[in-house]
């Protein structure tokens, strides 16, 4: 699968990103998205010239013939409204979720705190190799770029936005992932520590997915149950897509 983009904006020049077992690549009109079985692909095209954005998915025979089936698709216009639409609960939703974090508290329940497991842009090109034309995650790199804090105070010294991940160690030798946190000051002056809970995060997406289908439906057309059973769950989903907005 070939890519007309021509130039990169990712680290090392990579022409795509390595998800597991799976590749996400950008090109100059599209994003395709690969599974790790070789064999299919999902690709978005924005429709630069026809003004429509375009889903479908690519599945490549035992023989080498490839079939392609459209999924979704959405006018430019419609897809803003869409945008338009979503956004604010978004933002409601992520701001809901965000609560307040105290050292006080991770203390007592022996959270362990690492920083630098998820690295900023700036970070990216320092943990990261390419393989095969993708970027992907170099373990060792990022093992030397994470570091635990000797005091959980250390926290506030971070840079505005600088993100760590919260570990339960109440359990000896099973670490227990409970979410992530980020350091922020406000504007007194006054730095402090929020994060999101794993648990609340999970929850917070099943909605949020189920909420952009439902708007995806009003606004563009379903073709064919989209590959992915969170986003196909709704059976009648293909036959409800209309590509105009309801009033």
């Amino acid at each position: 699968m070939s890519s007309n983009s021509t130039h990169s904006s990712l680290p090392h020049g990579a022409r795509g990103l390595a998800l597991g077992p799976a590749a996400l690549v950008l090109a100059r009109d599209k994003l395709v998205l690969s599974a790790g079985d070789g064999r299919t692909h999902l690709t978005v095209h924005f429709g630069p010239h026809s003004h429509v954005v375009d889903l479908h998915e690519t599945v490549i025979e035992s023989d080498g013939s490839k079939t392609h089936k459209r999924l979704f698709t959405i006018t430019h216009d419609n897809l803003a409204l869409l945008v338009r639409e979503i956004a604010p609960g978004f933002l409601k939703v992520m701001s809901d979720l965000l609560t307040p974090l105290r050292v006080g508290w991770m203390a007592r329940r022996r959270v362990a705190v690492v920083v630098g497991l998820i690295p900023d842009d700036a970070e990216i090109e320092s943990v990261t190799s390419v393989r095969r034309g993708k970027l992907t995650v170099d373990p060792d790199k990022l093992a030397a770029h994470a570091s635990l804090p000797e005091f959980l105070e250390e926290l506030y010294d971070l840079r505005d936005g600088a993100s760590f991940t919260l570990y339960d160690c109440r359990k000896p030798g099973s670490p227990r992932l409970l979410g992530i946190g980020f350091k922020y000051t406000d504007s007194g002056g006054w730095p402090h520590l929020a994060w999101f809970r794993r648990a609340a995060m999970a929850d917070a997406m099943k909605r949020l997915t189920s909420q952009f289908h439902e708007a995806a439906a009003r606004y563009g057309q379903f073709h064919a149950p989209l590959p992915w059973s969170a986003l196909s769950s709704r059976p009648d989903a293909a036959q409800r897509g209309t590509g105009e907005p309801r009033e």
